[in-house]
């Protein structure tokens, strides 16, 4: 099963409980789980699929940051949903988890 298939599933399990009134939904606008579990699973895809990436990824040249805060060159700031690069380029990076 594939990122598309896992999100749906995700979506269908995932619930956020509203604190003050006690609504469940299983998606929040407000809320950037559902990114965060689609970034991952969209990692785990490039990862199966792209042996460069893999390889780089095991030797720890590059590392993902997700919800990673970027500066463009022209000093405008940006926030990331994904982005996958060197421990250089990519602010408060994670380690790929490879199983």
């Amino acid at each position: 099963m594939g990122a598309p298939e896992k999100f749906a599933a995700w979506l269908t399990a995932h619930e956020h409980k509203d604190p003050v009134y006690g609504w469940v939904y299983r998606y929040h606008s407000r809320s950037d789980a559902h990114s965060i579990a689609l970034c991952k699973l969209i990692l785990e895809d490039l990862l199966r699929a792209c042996a460069s990436i893999r390889e780089q990824a095991m030797a720890d040249r590059i590392v993902y940051g997700i919800n990673a805060r970027h500066t463009f060159p022209n000093g405008k700031k940006k926030t990331l949903d994904l982005a996958i690069g060197t421990t250089k380029a990519v602010k408060q990076p994670i380690r790929f988890d490879l199983v």
